[in-house]
């Protein structure tokens, strides 16, 4: 039987450095595609990407409602010792 081991973190956007920052790790690689790859070389396996927070930005006829928080859950499989 497989046994799965979970992971998530938590990006949000850094208006200053304009890309996404991981919140949850001691790394904080910047941006999504450098998150994926540092997680992907430990064995995680992207499962979703959601988005967590939104806000809304004032339009002259509409909002616009953008994501300002990401939370992407991994998994790996669970070695058995």
């Amino acid at each position: 039987m497989t046994i799965w081991e979970y992971c998530t973190i938590s990006f949000s956007y850094d208006k200053k450095r304009k890309t996404w920052i991981a919140n949850d790790t001691k790394e904080a690689p910047t941006g999504i595609q450098a998150a994926l790859d540092v997680y992907g070389a430990q064995g995680w396996e992207l499962v979703n990407l959601t988005p967590e927070h939104f806000y809304a930005l004032p339009d002259w006829t509409k909002w616009n409602i953008v994501p300002a928080r990401y939370r992407a859950t991994f998994k790996k499989n669970q070695e058995e010792g």
